[in-house]
């Protein structure tokens, strides 16, 4: 269990066909909420890369399954510079077919495909492995915008229970949505410098008080 992020995660067994699983799909991983600038404090590695290969295995000892995804690097925003590849190896996946088929399903884990090019955030767990932080909190999806042309960040928190979101307090140039940004925004984040796209400002709502009975008019 991942230190104090990581509430909880629901664990149940399905026997049949030799299927292994940590949760059903319906349950979710409850987790700490996490800002863009929290999860690029908490992270070790940072970089934007591509899904170049994914497959899936058993490991006996542990009776579950792993996936290991490698990601050709193009840019690493924090950590090792001259890094060119990253293997990330997580719990969960599919192997096998029919009677022999196993599988093992962890929700809220970050998923990847074949090609994908995203923006990592990375984590130590206590044995040095590097995971995404916060879970899935830390896989951000790139692509581009057709209409603007502009790279967009797209973050999915599928199968997570974000706990703690305090209130949404909305900076000039700061992003009103942590889960759909553009890259820009995020790198500047990321790097701890203000974004420098501004986006609208929605105007503070004041409740003023009544007035008074006889008082209601207001000297010009």
């Amino acid at each position: 269990m991942r230190r104090g992020w990581l509430l909880a995660v629901f664990l149940t067994a399905a026997g049949t066909h030799g299927i292994d699983a940590l949760s059903s799909p319906a349950e979710a991983a409850t987790v700490k909420a996490l800002s863009v600038g929290q999860l690029a404090e908490r992270s070790t590695l940072i970089f934007i890369g591509t899904v170049e290969r994914q497959s899936s295995r058993f490991v006996a000892e542990q009776n579950h399954v792993v996936t290991d995804t490698v990601f050709r690097v193009e840019q690493v925003v924090k950590g090792e510079k001259h890094q060119t590849s990253f293997a990330l190896t997580q719990l969960g996946g599919r192997v096998g077919a029919g009677l022999h088929q196993r599988a093992t399903h962890v929700p809220g884990y970050a998923r990847f495909n074949a090609g994908e090019r995203v923006m990592l955030f990375l984590e130590p767990t206590t044995t040095g492995r590097l995971v995404p932080t916060g879970l899935a909190q830390g896989k951000y999806r790139l692509k581009a915008d057709p209409a603007s042309g502009r790279t967009m960040a797209y973050r999915d928190l599928d199968g997570l229970h974000v706990m703690g979101r305090g209130p949404v307090v909305h900076l000039m140039g700061a992003p009103q949505n942590p889960n759909r940004l553009t890259l820009q925004q995020l790198l500047a984040i990321a790097r701890g410098e203000r974004p420098t796209t501004p986006v609208p400002l929605r105007a503070p709502i004041v409740e003023l008080p009544a007035p008074h009975a006889g008082h209601g008019e207001v000297e010009r």
